[in-house]
């Protein structure tokens, strides 16, 4: 009997044992799972991507200080109206994407590609900001949609992107020729949309954050009608070299406007500073302007925003 109450103990404590053991992996399974599907830019270990100006303070939300003034309405509203200018411009659109139409009468387009990870949505805050300042009243906004893809530096998670990335160490390093130069036909098909539509190309400017910032400048060197403007934010120039070689002299007096964050841990403020000098050096693009954001990450502030909005002020007035 002895010997049979020391084998029922034993059995007891190494079932307890083995219950623990298990509901511990199951808690650490679950945390590795909410890990892997938080994204967050710059944390680069067991975490997608994201190149949105949504992520990262200074302009959290969609740009918290921007949209300060219009915490009151109520969330119902703008998803109502949001629907609304969604269905009113479907049966006119040719590429996926958000369109905001100008509030006045519609004299130039500014078309605005995201970043890797985001969608037309995080920058719809852009126009929205301009309506509420009154500015750029003639101005229609498109928000293209990047295809969704895997992406290698993500661990081949599919999402929307431009292009794929290998690495960050290194941007111009591996990269994806072939889904850069896609997308680049991609955008001078929204360009071509609103010419259809029967506005000049030099009232048409192009642009976008990060991977779309990439796309639009490699887009501004090809592309053989004369623009309205470029603008660049905390991206690069991809695959120069290749691009370069297919050149054209159109854009050579367009405006440009890049912007890049001296602290930005995804895209090197290295990286803008060589895109900057290859296209003003190289290109001989003379109307470039760059402006830099001390301590500013891979995001977009209020300050780098206005300054957007003079540069649209003054090249397509």
């Amino acid at each position: 009997m002895g010997l049979y109450r020391i084998n029922f103990r034993l059995l007891f404590i190494a079932l307890v044992f083995i219950i623990s053991f298990w509901i511990l992996f199951l808690n650490q399974k679950s945390s590795l799972s909410s890990v892997i599907s938080y994204t967050s830019i710059g944390e680069v270990i067991r975490k997608p991507i994201i190149a949105s100006a949504s992520t990262v303070a200074p302009i959290e939300t969609k740009s918290a200080n921007l949209k300060k003034n219009r915490k009151s309405k109520s969330k119902s509203k703008k998803k109502k109206k949001t629907t609304l200018k969604s269905k009113s411009n479907k049966e006119n659109m040719v590429y996926p994407g958000i369109r905001v139409p100008a509030k006045a009468a519609h004299t130039a387009t500014v078309i605005f590609l995201h970043g890797l990870g985001d969608s037309p949505a995080g920058w719809v805050f852009f126009a929205q900001e301009a309506a509420r300042q009154g500015r750029l009243k003639h101005v229609k906004f498109v928000f293209a949609e990047a295809p969704n893809q895997p992406v290698t530096l993500n661990y081949g998670m599919v999402m929307p992107a431009w292009y794929d990335i290998k690495a960050l160490n290194n941007v111009m390093g591996q990269q994806d020729e072939e889904g850069i130069f896609a997308s680049i036909d991609r955008l001078k098909q929204v360009i071509n949309e609103e010419i259809q539509d029967g506005l000049p190309s030099n009232r048409i400017v192009i642009g976008g954050f990060s991977q779309g910032c990439a796309i639009s400048l490699g887009t501004s060197v090809v592309y053989d009608k004369p623009l309205g403007g470029v603008i660049g934010l905390s991206g690069y120039l991809p695959i120069h070299e290749k691009i370069a070689a297919q050149k054209s002299d159109a854009n050579i007096d367009t405006p440009y406007f890049l912007g890049h964050g001296t602290a930005d841990q995804v895209v090197k403020f290295s990286s803008g500073q060589m895109s900057r000098d290859f296209l003003k050096n190289t290109l001989h693009r003379s109307k470039l302007e760059w402006h830099q954001y001390e301590g500013m990450l891979h995001t977009a502030s209020p300050e780098e925003i206005e300054e957007v909005f003079k540069f649209l002020e003054k090249s397509i007035p």
